[in-house]
């Protein structure tokens, strides 16, 4: 959605704007799992045997969140800047005036449908990830409803944009009969 909204905010300065942003997006993405863990490299660590391995423990000298804390931290991030991307992208859609508005729509809609299911797939991780269950049944369905709606944001966009783009539908789905003959001679 972000790029959606680069796109529609000024189409023409896409590449310059993507130039500067990307590096500081690939920082990011290598920095940020040290967030939240980095208390484990200055806490006293060891060993503990455990089923025929190890497992890592460490006394925490240091008040930090934890990495499920850490994540919906993120998940809370992702989910209002997807949100402020996707208004962005509407009211600059609905002020659009060129030739191509009715490609650019489409595209904004299969975006915007996606970062809908995007979201909602995060708020189920959110919520089973902090809701303390009643009992194991509970915690297992919730697991399983957060697993689906991954499945879902995997499985829909190919089918969202098939069904909103004309053009991407009928080269998809033609038939190429060639007329030449396959007899041998």
């Amino acid at each position: 959605m972000v790029n959606r909204a680069n796109c529609v905010i000024c189409p023409m300065s896409f590449g310059t704007i993507q130039r500067c942003v990307i590096p500081h997006f690939i920082v990011f993405c290598f920095l940020s799992p040290f967030i939240g863990v980095w208390t484990v490299f200055l806490s006293e660590s060891q060993l503990v045997p455990f089923q025929g391995g190890f497992i890592h423990e460490s006394r925490m000298n240091f008040r930090w969140i934890t990495v499920s804390q850490f994540t919906v931290l993120i998940y809370c991030i992702t989910i209002i800047v997807v949100c402020i991307c996707s208004l962005i992208s509407m009211i600059c859609m609905s002020r659009i005036r060129s030739e191509n508005k009715h490609t650019e729509q489409s595209m904004t809609a299969s975006a915007l449908f996606m970062s809908i299911l995007y979201v909602f797939a995060l708020s189920i991780e959110i919520y089973s990830s902090q809701a303390h269950h009643s009992s194991l049944e509970m915690f297992e369905f919730w697991r399983a409803i957060s697993s689906f709606s991954f499945d879902i944001l995997v499985v829909c966009p190919p089918v969202v944009m098939l069904c909103l783009n004309v053009r991407l539908r009928v080269d998809t789905f033609a038939r190429h009969i060639d007329n030449v003959s396959t007899s041998p001679k």
